[in-house]
């Protein structure tokens, strides 16, 4: 299964949409096709694949610190 097709199974599942399960790729390709059939799919993110460790913690710590200031009603108080 790749990427889209569980993004797909996610979306068809009720109780995991109410989630709001951040999707977010990474991938060694840049097509344009492929981005086009992602963001088709409301993913949050498309990131290409690092070359090296401390970029790929950088990125992963900036979406991560994103994902925990960003409000939802699943964690809205």
């Amino acid at each position: 299964m790749n990427g889209l097709e569980l993004r797909d199974q996610i979306d068809a599942d009720p109780y995991l949409k109410e989630k709001a399960i951040p999707f977010i790729f990474l991938s060694t390709s840049d097509e344009m096709r492929l981005l086009k059939k992602a963001y088709a799919a409301t993913i949050q993110g498309f990131f290409r694949k690092w070359n090296d460790f401390e970029t790929g913690t950088q990125d992963l710590k900036v979406m991560i610190d994103y994902w925990k200031r960003c409000l939802h009603p699943n964690n809205h108080r």
